[in-house]
């Protein structure tokens, strides 16, 4: 007898302009994404490059506050080990509710919502582009949830339809954004140099 298949309620997917290198499901709740580029083939580099992001990310310079939990742990010690994630430089941002990893050139967003823990991957040069978020869409209707990185210097986010119109937009704080709204296809981000572009959606 077969079994009934479950489905899911939302799909996640992530937000970027490049090509997705990369994708793979560990236990069942975190999805791992990897955008613009490729892993090092010699593995992970040494702790003081892979710390690199911290350099235009404010909040991995502040000092360590919240630990970490143990999903998001046990998630970390699971990602490619090309990514050189440093669980120890992890920052917790209360404004979004996501974490931010810095890797080894790479760099990861993770959050956690009804379905589990989230966790979303790209280049830093990537993040540093705003090409890093991570999007929950419903699986009925048009809505989805984006909960996007932003390098320092950018103060606010928007989520626009395919046809550049902004349908939510917020603050950026603590370099992360939260933002939810109907028939979200790309995001951008603004400051005082001018608009970021950043991802799309699909």
């Amino acid at each position: 007898m077969k079994r009934p298949i479950r489905r899911r309620t939302r799909v996640r997917a992530q937000v970027a302009l490049a090509a997705v290198a990369l994708a793979l499901t560990v236990s069942g709740t975190a999805v791992y994404t990897a955008a613009s580029g490729s892993p090092s083939s010699t593995g992970a580099r040494s702790r003081a490059a892979a710390l690199a992001p911290a350099e235009r990310f404010a909040l991995l310079r502040e000092p360590p506050g919240q630990a970490p939990a143990a999903n998001l742990v046990a998630a970390v010690r699971r990602a490619p080990g090309q990514f050189g994630l440093q669980i120890a430089g992890a920052r917790y941002a209360p404004s979004s509710g996501a974490w931010l990893i810095p890797g080894a050139g790479w760099m990861c967003i993770a959050t956690t919502d009804s379905e589990g823990l989230g966790m979303s991957c790209a280049t830093a040069a990537s993040a540093e582009a705003g090409k890093l978020a991570f999007v929950v869409r419903e699986s009925r209707g048009e809505g989805a949830t984006v909960v996007g990185v932003a390098p320092d210097g950018e103060s606010e986010a928007a989520a626009r339809d395919s046809g550049g119109a902004v349908v939510a937009g917020g603050a950026v704080h603590e370099n992360t954004y939260r933002l939810a709204g109907d028939r979200i296809a790309r995001t951008s981000l603004s400051g005082p140099a001018g608009v970021l572009g950043a991802g799309a959606g699909e």
